[in-house]
């Protein structure tokens, strides 16, 4: 597994913190294969979202030990190169073309229809859709700034990520829980997807997408408390916005300056811009905008909680609250905001501990209003994906967890 990745572990396999800490050797992490068919993986407690994580990390992928041993780092570089058991196999892969074709071995092979599959890699997004109108492509993802002239074609999915303002809750001034609730009041979250957006994704004022996975339904449908609001409340922002300054022993508004940090992305920049002035005009501070690299963001600056405010997000690793919810426990190592709370830590612990369904996802929306509650974190929307497909290609699936596109079970009226 991937080192970067090897965090996942933690909470999930039994023995995974303790082996990547190194504290056990990776002999007691608790996996085996007691023949040469099964493989057994022991949890550290129950996860009915098990199947969903596995399901959608690429880095849970059993491979073969004799072929990576064999090839070494050009292990999966080309496609003789890699051992595979899918529905398709990959039979080539040069100038940026990559061809699949049915794997007649695949142990549902008389479900799937699509004999073969191309695959081009085509960095420029109007060019990509130059080709879909002029039938070179079947599917193809539209730009955000190209949305809205397909608003009557298009097929739009939540892709699960949620973008947000990570709060260093050990800062100067956003270490105050009354001024960061401001700033989550101050925030007309519907105008801010327009004008950073153009209205391409969807407003949401929770640290968890409702889509994912309830008992019955969606998370959203039968548990999640209600956020902040997707317009401002500037009554309430003020009065947040006083508290604050009382506790601060500021007089005047001014006087609370805050550096927001992004990446020298240009949607980047206007998506600070959009929020620097939300801010200042709502709230009367001020807001300094630092561009820096992504590296410098990721690697330095979030990672050792050297900001103020940043803009970033989540992709859910698996279709549960619990994705996002983690990260904001004492100690995780996405935990950028430094948030900690003794109670919130206390109802992440009882969710891993109860094997009662409905139990589990109240104790997680209670610990998701304790976000809210203590303004961890600034969410502002849920990202959405626009496709188009040709119309005589069905059975295609997306997913807002993993792989968004799922071709497996597609077929073509044109093949018939």
């Amino acid at each position: 597994m991937c080192p970067s990745f090897a965090w996942i572990l933690d909470g999930h396999v039994k023995n995974g913190g303790d082996v990547i800490a190194g504290t056990l050797p990776v002999e007691e992490l608790g996996v085996s294969a007691p023949d040469d068919k099964t493989f057994v993986i022991e949890l550290e407690y129950p996860q009915s979202y098990f199947l969903s994580l596995i399901g959608s990390c690429g880095q849970f992928t059993p491979v073969r030990q004799d072929k990576v041993e064999e090839y070494g780092k050009d292990y999966a570089a080309t496609a003789d190169k890699m051992v595979t058991c899918g529905p398709f196999t990959m039979v080539s892969s040069a100038n940026r073309l990559y061809v699949f074709e049915k794997n007649p071995n695949y142990w549902n092979a008389d479900a799937i229809h699509f004999d073969r599959i191309e695959m081009n890699i085509i960095d420029n997004g109007d060019t990509q859709l130059a080709m879909y109108e002029q039938g070179e492509l079947d599917y193809v993802q539209i730009p955000t700034a190209q949305v809205p002239n397909y608003d009557d074609r298009d097929q739009e999915f939540m892709n699960g990520s949620l973008d947000w303002v990570y709060i260093n809750c050990d800062a100067d001034y956003v270490s105050n829980q009354n001024l960061r609730l401001a700033l989550n009041y101050a925030i007309d979250r519907t105008t801010y997807n327009m004008l950073a957006n153009s209205g391409t994704f969807q407003g949401w004022g929770n640290p968890v997408m409702p889509a994912v996975d309830g008992v019955n339904g969606t998370y959203g449908e039968e548990f999640q408390p209600e956020g902040y609001p997707l317009t401002e409340d500037l009554t309430k922002a003020q009065e947040y916005l006083q508290a604050a300054m009382t506790e601060l022993g500021v007089s005047d508004p001014s006087e609370i300056t805050i550096e927001f940090s992004t990446t020298d992305a240009e949607t980047n920049e206007k998506i600070a811009e959009v929020l620097q002035e939300m801010w200042q005009n709502n709230l009367g501070i001020t807001v300094n905008i630092k561009q820096v690299t992504y590296n410098e963001l990721y690697s330095n600056l979030f990672p050792v909680s050297e900001f103020q405010v940043g803009y970033s997000g989540w992709s859910p690793d698996y279709a549960d609250p619990y994705t996002y919810l983690e990260l904001f426990i004492s100690g995780n190592v996405y935990n950028y905001s430094q948030y900690s709370n003794s109670e919130f830590d206390d109802l992440m612990a009882q969710s891993r501990e109860t094997t009662d369904a409905t139990e589990r996802l109240q104790i997680l929306a209670q610990a998701e209003q304790i976000l809210i509650d203590t303004g961890a974190v600034v969410p502002l929307q849920v990202r959405t994906g626009h496709y188009l497909i040709d119309d005589d290609v069905t059975g295609v699936n997306f997913y807002f967890s993993g792989y968004n596109i799922d071709l497996v079970y597609g077929d073509c009226a044109s093949t018939e």
